[in-house]
């Protein structure tokens, strides 16, 4: 049982350091959905087990030191999957909290609301595109764009570089089609202020991240599910 599958793989970001929290936050996500939902004791114990391999195999790989020290602790004391957990825990919010601003200077994370805000734009240059006189090369550059603002959009941090870029290029190919849109423009600015917007609200989203951890009850044993 794989904690990450293959297109999420690939969708995470390239900083060793950024690619490791996307890596775990998903593999966590994963395991806390499926122990809400099964009671079979076996699955439980093969998910978390997939969980700790997953997290530990990706801290050697991407040598994320703190989490190397803290396994090879709970090793050594025969600790568990809560102790696990816990560790894990700790060493991603100390790394959140003291690296975001670098990992965090080219990325922004983007809620699902915004995205769906996002999409909500999209329609509306995909809308635009069917309606107004653009060439055959233009309808499917303008296309295969959005798919790529699309694909971008879903990553765990989504590159601001990219966004911007595309974006850039949807203008560029949208000011081709006969008569005036201002339905592109105006969708284009709409994406880039819900962006930059995001981008503002990240210190406070971090911060609200590290006061739920910190409400979250400590290990209530020392179990080897």
């Amino acid at each position: 049982m794989s904690a990450i599958s293959d297109d999420e793989f690939r969708g995470l970001p390239e900083p060793p350091l950024a690619k490791f929290l996307a890596l775990e936050t998903i593999a966590r996500d994963k395991l806390l959905k499926l122990l809400q939902t099964v009671d079979d004791e076996t699955l439980i114990a093969i998910a978390k087990q997939s969980y700790m391999s997953t997290v530990s195999v990706a801290a050697r790989k991407l040598n994320i030191e703190q989490l190397i020290r803290a396994e090879s602790k709970s090793s050594t004391l025969g600790a568990g999957f809560d102790t696990f957990f816990k560790r894990v825990v700790e060493t991603t919010t100390e790394l959140q909290l003291s690296a975001h601003e670098f990992l965090n200077l080219y990325s922004v994370a983007i809620s699902t609301n915004t995205k769906d805000k996002i999409r909500e734009q999209i329609g509306i240059i995909r809308q635009s595109v069917r309606a107004h006189e653009f060439s055959e090369p233009q309808k499917k550059r303008l296309n295969a764009l959005l798919e790529a603002l699309e694909t971008e959009l879903d990553r765990p941090r989504a590159s601001l570089s990219r966004l911007m870029l595309i974006l850039g290029l949807v203008g560029t190919v949208g000011a081709g089609a006969v008569g005036v849109l201002a339905d592109i423009p105006t969708a284009i600015g709409t994406i880039t202020a819900l962006i930059g917007q995001q981008k503002d609200d990240e210190p406070k989203r971090l911060q609200d991240l590290s006061e739920e951890i910190k409400l979250l009850p400590p290990p209530v044993g020392s179990s080897t599910q």
